[in-house]
């Protein structure tokens, strides 16, 4: 068997190599996490309709009247209130069903709109009369509402 001939520089080289290698894989991990923490902290957004620091999600300078004529007036998207031009279908806030309407009323028409713009009243609820359950024509509740 031949004997591998010992080359100082070749295992000098080797091991510069794999120093400079791993400072690369250093450089691009610390980079790559910066980016991501980059994309972790967003600036807070300013609202649409008064312009100041927080979402227009949550804004209370407005009544939820006045916030609808001010997002038919700004062209804002009705369900998302934001201004990013993209079709109802498509907004984002389809996708987290708890930001949107859920009165009956709104439901039933097809209304599709962020909870805080809703100028819908609620309905109030139907107590039941007092006594034995029936009203003064002599018929339970029950019976009413299967009429209706």
């Amino acid at each position: 068997m031949a004997k591998r001939p010992n080359n100082a520089n070749l295992t000098e080289e080797i091991i510069s190599e794999a120093k400079r290698q791993a400072v690369a894989f250093e450089v691009q991990r610390l980079t790559a996490a910066a980016a991501r923490e980059m994309r972790r902290t967003r600036p807070i957004p300013k609202c649409q309709f008064c312009n100041e620091e927080h979402p227009t999600k949550t804004c209370e300078n407005f009544t939820a009247a006045e916030k609808k004529n001010l997002v038919i007036q700004y062209k804002l998207c009705f369900i998302c209130l934001n201004k990013h031009n993209h079709h109802p279908a498509k907004c984002r806030t389809l996708r987290h069903q708890e930001e949107l309407c859920t009165k009956k009323q709104c439901f039933n028409t097809y209304s599709l709109h962020h909870r805080t713009i809703c100028v819908e009243p609620e309905h109030p609820q139907v107590s039941p009369p007092a006594g034995n359950g029936k009203a003064g024509n002599g018929k339970s509740l029950a019976d009413r509402i299967l009429e209706m």
